[in-house]
């Protein structure tokens, strides 16, 4: 048998540009997978539900004065309209975190992304059990989806949380 191979055919131990491509095309959708909720709820929550939530958080620190308040819950799609918030208040996004077990854990981070946006650093407050805070100013938010991330100091594939929202 013998050997086929040319003096400058050796592999030099680096990844082909093709295999480089099907990496981040992988990982391109896996960021995609991650970033669209593929089943949002659009069912509109009743008025008492809402008040029972807002009761609930009141018992912690309550929100800027004059600022607006919105609910995101984990793993639904909720929608804020620019135009019912008045122009220079801030936005309160309460974060409702789904079936919590464990509530001892802290905040790391929680940062806001939109398409064609840089993201933006949140500061995050513990509100209760299984609620967190973070105040932002409306005018650094544009329409169409956005994706709030919390990142918290737990060893578990549940320290990134995030909450989908739609500005309108």
């Amino acid at each position: 048998m013998t050997d086929q191979t040319k003096p400058g055919d050796q592999s030099t131990g680096r990844l082909s540009p093709g295999v480089i491509l099907i990496v981040l095309v992988g990982l391109g959708l896996l960021m995609g997978w991650f970033l669209w909720n593929p089943n949002p709820s659009t069912e509109p929550r009743a008025p008492a539900e809402v008040a029972a939530e807002d009761s609930r958080t009141k018992r912690a620190n309550t929100p800027t004065p004059n600022s607006r308040r919105f609910s995101l819950s984990e793993g639904q799609e909720a929608e804020i309209r620019l135009a019912d918030v008045p122009v220079g208040q801030p936005l309160s996004l309460t974060l409702k975190l789904a079936g919590e077990e464990r509530s001892d854990f802290g905040i790391k981070s929680a940062w806001i992304y939109q398409e064609s946006r840089d993201p933006l650093e949140l500061r995050a407050v513990r509100i209760g059990d299984d609620t967190f805070r973070v105040d932002l100013n409306a005018a650094s938010l544009l329409p169409g989806r956005a994706i709030v991330e919390l990142r918290t100091d737990e060893s578990s594939p549940l320290a990134l949380r995030r909450f989908a929202v739609q500005i309108r």
